[in-house]
């Protein structure tokens, strides 16, 4: 069998265990693009939409009043109660959607039986777009190598490091932008306060 340059290398690079399984391969031979969400730049944009936003939240909150119920020997009694400013800058940041939500960036993929989770806002995960050819072709040489017994394949708990390796990008939908969200969410609040 003639091998290429890169299979005569890999198979070196195997047999100094510097690549040792798909994971390997992957990180240490192909060396794919790395991804990692900013998170800084995430809140930075998250802070300039509330801070774009503030104006008409304020507004509605001028509109919306505390209530406060009073037990008493007489029954029960309602008063309106101012809200602190601790309270109001609260409202302000749900409002406007203020916070990252961490949620949005766990990731699960199913491996082998095994559910395996990945939040791409705190990890490493590597695109894989274009090396599914090369991908492939190793699957193919270790197949072989494995035949002759020049490699030796032992059963392996799959790891999340192992889930990294299974993401493409791609382009995102496109999201309604958030003063719109924020303009719906208070014609609605406003809508429903009108009906009590």
């Amino acid at each position: 069998m003639d091998l290429s340059e890169d299979q005569k290398i890999l198979i070196k690079q195997i047999m100094n265990t510097k690549v040792v399984d798909l994971y390997t391969y992957v990180t240490e031979f192909l060396k794919p693009q790395v991804f990692k969400y900013d998170i800084k730049e995430i809140e930075e944009k998250k802070r300039q939409d509330y801070e774009k936003a503030k104006d008409k939240i304020d507004d509605y909150l001028g509109r919306v009043k505390k209530t406060g119920v009073n037990h008493g020997i007489s029954g029960v009694s309602f008063t309106q109660l101012e809200y602190s400013e601790d309270e109001i800058e609260e409202m302000r940041k749900k409002l406007s959607n203020f916070g990252v939500n961490y949620s949005d960036f766990e990731k699960s993929i199913k491996l082998k039986g095994e559910q395996l989770s990945v939040n791409t806002l705190k990890e490493e995960i590597y695109l894989l777009d274009d090396l599914y050819s090369a991908i492939l072709e190793f699957l193919s040489l270790w197949n072989i190598l494995e035949e002759h017994q020049f490699v030796l394949t032992v059963p392996k708990q799959i790891t999340k490091n192992d889930a990294k390796i299974f993401f493409q990008e791609v382009e995102s939908k496109k999201v309604n932008p958030p003063m719109k969200n924020i303009n719906k969410l208070i014609t609605q609040l406003s809508q429903s306060k009108n009906d009590i």
